[in-house]
């Protein structure tokens, strides 16, 4: 009951996040501040600079000089610690192995997955920059004690994890397919940007090339509210009924917003029709718990999707002038 609360309280205010992010400049400033000698427990030292040096390593030779701003400005006074989320877990029914806390740009980690999850929590410190009390984390955007964009950030930061530390993890499995699939929208390097100057907006104005404003907000929001329940073995019916309906939400948004790509770059239909088909087979169509198998679409349900994506969309005037 007190989850269900709370996820009310985040899905109402998710509106007055946004409009604050829509006002807030997302120029990056010149990178001016290098990292400096970090203080750490002893027994984190030598094992912390290795990875710090590695992760250096992996961005230099795959991101571009405006990707590494915040990467360079928390460096300089980043702090990790170890910590045991054994009680916290149990009692959220999560499975936590690590933290980035903005605020304080301090990294929590257990010590015995230290390796699994250094990187996951690099990429939140790289990606994330605070102004006064915001928080704006890759995808996410923390204000007036509501989160935007949490499940979609998680997804696409294991994505990134696994891509370039060959990480053997199933954290945020379902979200790093959702996170995977929009990528394919959006274009690896330009998400990769997007991600890395925490910019939630200009990921939003891409999407408006194939969706209103209103339909891209209900997709990231339906990503936070479907987060929660990747975690229960036992969903009540009612439970599962929602989860069925979020993902097919998730899942209609990508076919057709990749439908609509496909119509602006590519002329021949049959072409289309093949690499959407081949698009479709990398979707969450079952959803897996530890005792059930359900259904998330049918093949009748995928092929109507797939119609209504390569269908030319007419807007009236009414819905020009919402764009």
């Amino acid at each position: 009951m007190y989850k269900n609360i709370i996820l009310l309280i985040k899905y109402s205010n998710q509106q007055l996040a946004f409009h604050k992010l829509k006002r807030k400049s997302f120029q990056n400033s010149v990178v001016t501040k290098y990292p400096s000698k970090l203080k750490n427990n002893a027994s984190l030292q030598d094992k912390l600079e290795a990875a710090l040096k590695r992760f250096e390593y992996v961005l230099l030779n795959h991101c571009t000089y405006s990707e590494l701003t915040n990467f360079y400005h928390n460096l300089g006074n980043l702090k990790v610690d170890y910590k045991n989320f054994k009680i916290s877990n149990f009692i959220l029914n999560e499975h936590t192995v690590g933290v980035y806390k903005a605020q304080k740009n301090k990294i929590f980690i257990t010590e015995d997955t230290f390796k699994l999850a250094i990187f996951h929590e690099l990429f939140h410190m790289a990606s994330t920059r605070t102004e006064k009390s915001d928080i704006y984390s890759g995808f996410s955007i923390s204000t007036y004690n509501t989160i935007l964009g949490n499940g979609l950030n998680e997804g696409y930061t294991e994505l990134l994890n696994q891509r370039y530390f060959n990480a053997d993890s199933y954290a945020y499995f379902y979200l790093t397919v959702i996170a995977s699939n929009l990528e394919v929208i959006i274009g690896e390097q330009r998400m990769r940007y997007l991600y890395m100057t925490a910019n939630l907006q200009g990921l939003i104005k891409d999407l408006q090339a194939y969706f209103f404003e209103e339909e891209i907000i209900k997709f990231i929001t339906n990503i936070d509210i479907l987060k929660p329940y990747l975690n229960e073995d036992n969903l009540s019916k009612n439970e599962w009924l929602k989860v069925k309906e979020i993902f097919q939400e998730i899942n209609k948004f990508l076919i057709v917003g990749y439908g609509r790509k496909l119509q602006k770059y590519c002329q021949d239909e049959n072409i289309r029709k093949q690499i959407l088909d081949e698009f479709v087979v990398f979707l969450i169509t079952e959803f897996l718990t530890k005792d059930h198998s359900y259904e998330i679409l049918s093949e009748q349900e995928i092929d109507n999707y797939c119609k209504l994506a390569l269908t030319p969309r007419i807007f009236c005037d009414e819905e020009r002038g919402r764009r």
